[in-house]
């Protein structure tokens, strides 16, 4: 939950890159800043938000599709 991805950190140089994925097991709808849990009670918080909106935020549509 406290990581930082592509839209923190840019592009992974291709030379980085091993493997290919092959499928998205889960895509979930989020805000911009909600990466940036800075204490343990925004990250509980966070951990709520999800539960609570499982169903409604999850990307259904490419929830286990393969990558091209």
């Amino acid at each position: 939950m406290n990581s930082a991805d592509s839209r923190v950190r840019g592009f992974v140089p291709r030379q980085n890159i091993v493997g290919c994925p092959l499928f998205n097991y889960w895509s979930f709808v989020t805000q911009e800043d909600s990466d940036n849990h800075a204490g343990a009670l925004q990250t509980i918080a966070w951990g709520c938000h999800i539960l609570l909106h499982f169903f409604s935020d999850t990307r259904w549509a490419r929830t286990f599709k393969p990558i091209r």
